[in-house]
């Protein structure tokens, strides 16, 4: 199987696991030993980001987020923050992707977003979504996910609730089309 980092997973309606029902996932690493991805479009109801500014902003009148949605990344270390970012900037712990896309996971990244000092595009997430060597592979061949190259824009300039819908679109399908039966006799 070809090379997933850079990619969106669409899951497909046959797809019944909460974390993963009409999701679009970004895949950030694929390796021979397995692959990690963050959900990009489910909110975590109730929350905003500026749930989070009081906790890292230095000043004292930090940047407020309260339109910006505060993201269910995905259901592995869901109490732990990742952000993705569209700069070169490199923080204490960062993972470059590609296409300039970058994954940070630093406090001092958070700091800077909340003080105001980052005005870059960026998305961050509570969570992970992991899968074991061959899980994901697997669950592609058996016609969960449907595979579509990434872009930022899908990431950082799509509402939230529009992303999935957008990304069957880029993919040439109707979303009200779908059924959980497809294939099935």
């Amino acid at each position: 199987m070809k090379h997933l980092a850079h990619h969106f997973l669409v899951a497909l309606p046959m797809v019944d696991d909460e974390n993963f029902r009409q999701s679009v996932t970004y895949i950030v690493e694929h390796s021979t030993d397995g692959t990690m991805g963050i959900v990009i479009n489910r909110p975590i109801e109730g929350y905003h980001l500026t749930d989070l500014a009081e906790q890292f902003a230095e000043s004292e009148n930090p940047k407020h987020f309260d339109e910006t949605p505060l993201l269910n990344g995905g259901p592995i270390d869901n109490d732990r923050g990742f952000i993705l970012h569209n700069d070169s900037s490199i923080w204490d712990s960062t993972l470059q992707s590609h296409d300039g896309i970058s994954l940070t996971t630093s406090k001092d990244f958070l700091s800077a977003l909340f003080d105001g000092k980052i005005d870059t595009p960026n998305l961050v997430a509570l969570g992970y979504a992991g899968w074991e060597r061959g899980q994901l592979e697997q669950e592609i061949s058996e016609g969960n996910w449907l595979l579509l190259p990434a872009s930022d824009d899908l990431i950082f300039d799509v509402p939230v609730e529009h992303r999935y819908t957008e990304a069957l679109r880029r993919l040439g399908v109707d979303a009200g089309r779908l059924t959980p039966d497809i294939g099935h006799a």
